[in-house]
């Protein structure tokens, strides 16, 4: 009985990826844009790119994100780049995957927990 009662609860549902914070779509050919806010944890500027720390439940995991050409990256609202993705900044990531990779197309670097309106 407790057999039927797990199956039927994954009846229909769509796998999670929690490495990823996104649902999977039923289309693996278009996989839906997602995002993730992470810390980062690692920057490579030469190679294009990034590792960030994610919970996970009650677990942390990386995740690692190459950052395409045209990769639009913000810090504080105002254009940055490359070298503004430094290890403890909290980034927002919006990617698309790619096969087993995901690539970054926009980084948002936010605000630091209590630091804003600070004097």
């Amino acid at each position: 009985m407790v057999a039927l009662l797990l199956a039927a609860g994954a009846v229909g549902t769509a796998p999670e990826d929690h490495a990823a914070g996104r649902r999977r779509t039923s289309s693996p050919s278009e996989p839906a844009p997602a995002s993730l806010t992470a810390t980062c944890r690692f920057a490579d500027h030469e190679h294009r790119i990034v590792i960030v720390v994610t919970g996970v439940g009650l677990a942390l995991r990386e995740v690692r994100f190459t950052v395409a050409g045209g990769c639009r990256i913000t810090v504080a609202e105002a254009p940055g780049g490359l070298q503004d993705l430094q290890p403890g900044a909290i980034l927002r990531i919006g990617y698309r995957t790619a096969g087993d990779d995901r690539v970054a197309e926009a980084i948002d670097v936010l605000p630091k927990a209590g630091s804003e309106g600070r004097r």
